[in-house]
């Protein structure tokens, strides 16, 4: 609840200027998708599943092609992995989940197609992304050795710089509702959602 707290705070100072204006003016969005975990592949060696990353932005148009915004991301991660003894036996294990969110400030650049002909082309845009924000990562774990008779809980976070690079195409219904995909380096490798325009 803190950090969706956080980012509605982001949200609010991103909402506050939003109003109704033509196409060619400055426009304010919302965007929310979900996404695979698929860069983090090496958690499924770990044991850890890759869950289903959620990302909620908030646009601001400077111009027709130009947006800034915030952007949250959330995902969360069930891990299940051995301890093992210098000879390779095992000797316990630890379980839990892992909290990833993330925190940043983004802006999206958008391309027409050139030489567009018809509504189907007209509404489709390409945009290429940059992210840059705050991560913090917390495990809930539970050790037990059974051979020890020990078990011990431990909470611990972990923070990092959260970084985005992503590409992404962009299709809109009518004047308010679209879709959108990305794929690149963030949260979520690859991700669908929809678009609501004020």
């Amino acid at each position: 609840m803190k950090h969706f707290s956080t980012f509605l705070f982001f949200f609010f100072l991103t909402s506050i200027s939003a109003q109704e204006i033509n196409q060619n003016d400055s426009i304010q969005r919302f965007r929310i998708a979900v996404g695979t975990d698929a860069w983090n592949t090496f958690r499924l060696i770990r044991g850890r599943d890759v869950g289903a990353p959620v990302n909620i932005e908030a646009q601001y148009f400077v111009n027709k092609n130009l947006s800034f915004g915030t952007s949250f991301g959330i995902s969360s991660q069930k891990i299940t992995e051995k301890l093992f003894n210098t000879d390779s036996s095992v000797y316990g294990y630890y379980s839990g989940r892992s909290l990833n969110t993330e925190y940043l400030i983004r802006g999206n650049y958008y391309f027409s197609f050139p030489n567009a002909e018809g509504k189907f082309l007209q509404n489709w845009k390409i945009y290429a992304a940059l992210g840059l924000g705050l991560g913090v990562v917390k495990d809930k774990l539970e050790i037990d050795e059974p051979n020890q008779s020990f078990s011990d809980k431990i909470i611990q976070r972990d923070y990092y710089l959260a970084k985005q690079v992503s590409v992404g195409m962009e299709y809109k219904f009518n004047k308010n509702f679209g879709f959108y995909l990305e794929t690149g380096f963030a949260m979520s490798s690859l991700q669908i959602g929809v678009i609501y325009k004020f």
